[in-house]
């Protein structure tokens, strides 16, 4: 019995053993079944195709073979989703290590935002009013250099001038030595004036490009530039005050009026008012006879002041003087009719480069007070004297008048003038409103 059970043990065990072992040669068989399905189509060197298995072996290929085509189109597919397989694990991947997308620009205060760097981005709104303001300081910065030029030449005029009377003081005889120290402590200020405001331009002339610039320019950038310069542009206003003052007290103290600028002041009595009172009118003729060169008659009124003018920003520096002085009188030419004989006496010797040429042919237009218009033609060309001695330069016209406009010149009391200069015309007033009145009474 102990025999029997020993020896049904050992069949139960061997029977165990066998089914291990059929199946370990199973799996063995699916293996090498699987790594021999494992095989790819390609070409040998003598150009014909073969299956390669992935154990090394292979075997020509047969197109006409349906098992053939199965397999290698298998294997093809599979290999394509190998492929896709291994891409999708490799997408993964990377996903896990990116960073996590940052989060949108957040609000901090009004107007303003965060970008993702985190710099602080300004809103539209705000930065067009920033802009406008900008444009708004260029244009004051253009508008004070352009001042800044008109200073620049009247102080240039202002030098010019007190040197030629200068000039004129050291020639004329009356002029004391104090009265010439004055005009010479007056010509060194001007050359100051000058040359600080020659200065002042340039500082004009910078700040208009600097404010140019800024109008393109990020606001932060523009504030930060216009905070430096709005400080040191006050520090500099109220040095320049002081230093003023200072100057204006020092010239003050320092000056002396000519005993030929000195006026008396006297009070006022109608009775010597011109206006009121005015003397009676000289009429005189200083020529009535037969002109000995032309052999014509001829009837010639006595000069008679016309128009004085003067700029208002040059009569700071002629005291008293007037820049333009015209004198006029007619004439009556047997063959040549009425004529109004202008001179007009410029006080400077560059007035060519300024007025240019009276050409023939160029008009004067006579308004009346009462709004009529009468329009002269000069005869002939003046192209201006220079006198260096009184630093003068003198322009002498012949307007020719019709007999048309005769009958309304007799009555016409002129308001203003125009007169068409080489380099343009000028509008000048007149005070003498009765001398083309006076003139042809003294010429009938």
């Amino acid at each position: 019995m102990v025999l029997k059970s020993i020896l049904n043990k050992h069949n139960t065990s061997d029977m165990q053993g066998r089914k291990f072992f059929i199946l370990l040669l199973f799996a063995c068989f699916l293996l090498c079944s699987n790594e021999a399905t494992a095989q790819k189509l390609t070409t040998n060197e003598d150009g014909e195709k073969i299956i390669v298995y992935s154990d090394g072996s292979w075997r020509y290929f047969d197109a006409n073979d349906a098992n053939d085509v199965e397999e290698v189109e298998a294997a093809e597919i599979n290999e394509e989703k190998k492929v896709k397989k291994e891409k999708k694990e490799k997408k993964s991947k990377k996903k896990k290590t990116k960073k996590p997308k940052s989060k949108k620009s957040k609000k901090t205060k009004k107007g303003k935002s965060k970008n993702k760097k985190g710099k602080t981005l300004l809103d539209p709104a705000v930065e067009k009013a920033a802009k406008m303001e900008a444009i708004q300081r260029a244009d004051l910065a253009a508008g004070k250099e352009e001042r800044a030029k008109q200073e620049v030449e009247e102080f240039i005029f202002k030098r010019i001038f007190l040197e030629e009377e200068l000039t004129e003081a050291y020639q004329n005889v009356d002029m004391t030595h104090e009265d010439v120290a004055v005009i010479e402590t007056e010509l060194k200020k001007a050359k100051e004036e000058e040359k600080l405001s020659k200065n002042e331009l340039k500082k004009a002339s910078d700040l208009a490009k600097k404010m140019e610039k800024m109008i393109d320019m990020p606001k932060a950038k523009r504030d930060k530039l216009l905070a430096k310069m709005d400080g040191s542009s006050k520090k500099k206003k109220n040095d320049n005050v002081v230093n003023r003052s200072n100057a204006n007290r020092d010239a003050t103290a320092s000056a002396k009026i000519p005993s030929w600028g000195k006026r008396k002041l006297v009070a006022y009595n109608p009775k010597n008012d011109v206006m009121l009172n005015p003397p009676p009118k000289d009429c005189k003729l200083v020529f009535d006879g037969i002109d000995e060169f032309a052999g014509h008659r001829r009837k010639d009124v006595a000069k008679q002041l016309f128009f004085i003018y003067t700029p208002d920003r040059f009569k700071p520096y002629f005291k008293g003087r007037n820049y333009i002085t015209c004198n006029g009188f007619l004439s009556k030419i047997s063959d040549a009719g009425t004529i109004l004989n202008l001179e007009f006496i410029i006080l400077t010797e560059q007035a060519v480069r300024e007025f240019g040429v009276l050409e023939m042919g160029s008009q004067l237009t006579l308004k009346g007070i009462n709004g009529d218009q009468v329009v002269l033609t000069n005869k002939k060309s003046a192209t201006g004297m220079a006198n260096s001695l009184d630093k003068t330069t003198t322009y002498k016209a012949q307007y020719q008048i019709s007999s048309g406009d005769i009958k309304a010149l007799q009555k016409l009391e002129v308001d203003k003038i125009r007169v068409i200069w080489g380099t343009g015309y000028e509008d000048y007033e007149v005070y003498e409103v009765d001398f083309l009145i006076d003139q042809f009474e003294c010429l009938k």
